[in-house]
């Protein structure tokens, strides 16, 4: 599988590069996707609301009226859950339970998305950052906009190779870009695939993407 390699100035070079078919030309599943995605986002979740219970509330302790002769019904403290202030029924209570899919199902989901997004051209391959890009947020803004489109609206997701050199700089190009998100090869995940419009590949992190997902 051939595809066009991006100067560092975003012009398309004569060469190609290949990618291996068994990661980047995979048929979706949209059942795995689904389920990867879920997992993650439910293990996002931090689990920490709470509401207290009638035996938490403070006070309550002294029986309202007598159990009888009053003419109204009985009550047996002021915090019940049917009065005001009073504790709540089944309420939510902090928990932290992680789910898990087989790495192989995680890994498959990844490379149906991946191979959709190229089979959509939302895939681009490219050599690296100018160094007027890497010393700038406004240089590497209006880089991604010559890149892909002046008019562009679209969510980015940067992949770069996990021992990038001059990664800090890169760090502070793209961190007050609302719409960019970087991430390295070896951890970018489904969702991050899921919740961006374009994707850009620094060269040298595809031998780690094929590494990780085959």
């Amino acid at each position: 599988m051939k595809i066009k390699l991006f100067d560092k100035k975003g012009k398309a070079l004569d060469t190609s590069i290949d990618l291996d078919e068994a990661v980047w030309a995979v048929s979706m599943n949209e059942g795995v996707v689904s389920q990867a995605v879920n997992v993650y986002l439910d293990n996002q979740r931090k689990g920490t609301a709470h509401s207290k219970t009638r035996g938490d509330v403070q006070g309550g302790g002294r029986k309202p009226w007598r159990q009888k002769g009053t003419g109204r019904a009985r009550q047996g403290s002021i915090r019940s859950p049917l009065w005001i202030k009073g504790g709540v029924t089944f309420g939510p209570v902090p928990y932290k339970k992680m789910k898990r899919i087989p790495k192989k199902i995680n890994k498959l989901a990844i490379k149906c998305v991946l191979s959709e997004m190229i089979g959509s051209g939302s895939v681009s391959f490219i050599e690296g950052f100018d160094d007027s890009v890497l010393s700038s947020t406004k240089n590497m803004d209006n880089f991604i906009k010559s890149f892909f489109g002046k008019d562009i609206c679209s969510k980015v997701l940067i992949i770069v190779n996990k021992k990038i050199e001059r990664k800090e700089d890169l760090l502070r190009s793209v961190r007050n870009l609302k719409k960019v998100n970087l991430n390295d090869s070896l951890n970018f995940n489904i969702f991050e695939l899921m919740n961006s419009d374009k994707v850009l590949v620094l060269n040298d992190s595809i031998t780690e993407i094929e590494g990780r997902l085959k």
